[in-house]
């Protein structure tokens, strides 16, 4: 392989890394944000896509039942340590933002 050909292919290597880079930048930054307002939804959703009952989510967050049911209602009152174990379940995390509204 000749020299030019070499510096064509390594630089349209590097145009193909740095696209890769752009996307993944993208899909980082660019988080579905949701209040906890919207967490007896998301759990009742996610419950239902995977066929599992409620006791089986906080079974998984090593919390109880009740726990949960509280929790649901009322999840600005909860303890983080229970809203994390619960999020995780979901395969979602918790981020403490500024509230715009």
């Amino acid at each position: 392989m000749d020299t030019k050909k070499a510096i064509m292919i390594l630089s349209e290597l590097e145009q193909r890394v740095s696209q890769v880079k752009a996307v993944l930048v993208e899909q980082t930054t660019k988080k579905d944000y949701q209040s906890l307002d919207s967490l007896k939804p998301l759990v009742d959703s996610h419950a239902k896509e995977h066929k599992v009952l409620l006791s089986d989510i906080a079974t998984l967050a090593d919390i109880s039942p009740n726990t949960l049911t509280r929790l649901l209602k009322d999840p600005q009152s909860a303890k983080v340590s229970t809203l994390t174990a619960v999020l995780g379940v979901l395969g979602k995390s918790l981020y403490i933002g500024q509230n715009n509204g």
